[in-house]
């Protein structure tokens, strides 16, 4: 067991438990070209008109206009599947029949997903890498808790070169209940053998925090993206870190 410093919490923990999206990779820089693609390919491919394009825009929490994101919105919390449902019915209360509206949906995703190569949308956060070397090195055990299908997830490991840190990984279709459900962090200790009091969770949504304080881990850990902000975490996070730098190993600098 070591003890990880994280600002004025010192804790002793056996096991961190990552989300994906917008903690251990960067959310902001591939949202943008995906949000676009699904666009274009609803207006030009599927005859969809651009207001209701942005209609769509709009439910997933972003703001056609000056593309700001709700922070606690659709794009940052929901799966693929549940923003395809979104899309579904966006679209059947247009006038779509519910069956037409939902294929229309799935084939926007499916097409929209093969504009562009995963390596094109796929960055690392700043600061991981060393993170998670420091983590490995102290005896820590690694896991990580992700909404999204297990192929992409490896597939984008793979392509940070994150791959090799992680004991275990859980993800959306590994569970009957997803985020905020504990049942994801009772499923990676079970597997490591660890206590959820034994481990901490560090994500970047309420979601996550929620999860971690349902499970009843030993410390939240909330972090900045540049889409959420301190409040997101208000009364969840028992810490919130601007970067992954100032999670500590007890005894470096």
């Amino acid at each position: 067991m070591a003890t990880l410093r994280i600002k004025d919490k010192s804790i002793k923990a056996k096991l961190a438990i990552f989300d994906k999206d917008g903690t251990i990779v960067d959310f902001c820089y591939a949202w943008e070209k995906v949000a676009r693609a699904r666009i274009k390919v609803m207006i030009e491919k599927m005859g969809i008109s651009s207001s209701l394009a942005n209609e769509i825009l709009s439910s997933f929490g972003i703001d056609p206009a000056t593309g700001t994101i709700d922070p606690r919105g659709p794009l940052v919390q929901a799966s693929q599947e549940d923003e395809v449902i979104i899309t579904a019915s966006v679209l059947y209360r247009s006038g779509y029949h519910w069956d037409e509206a939902y294929q229309i949906a799935k084939k926007v995703f499916e097409t929209a997903n093969n504009l562009y190569r995963l390596e094109d949308l796929t960055k690392s956060v700043p600061g991981i890498f060393d993170l998670l070397s420091r983590l490995k090195r102290s005896g820590i055990k690694i896991a990580l808790a992700t909404i999204d299908d297990y192929s992409r997830t490896l597939k984008i490991l793979e392509i940070t070169n994150l791959k090799k840190f992680f004991d275990f990984i859980v993800t959306g279709k590994d569970v009957k209940n997803t985020k905020p459900d504990p049942e994801m962090i009772f499923n990676i200790c079970q597997k490591l053998k660890i206590s959820p009091g034994e481990s901490i969770m560090i994500g970047d949504t309420i979601n996550d925090m929620i999860m971690g304080k349902n499970a009843g881990v030993a410390l939240t850990v909330g972090v900045l993206n540049g889409v959420n902000s301190p409040e997101v975490f208000s009364g969840w996070a028992d810490v919130v870190v601007n970067s992954l730098a100032e999670i500590k190993v007890e005894g470096e600098n």
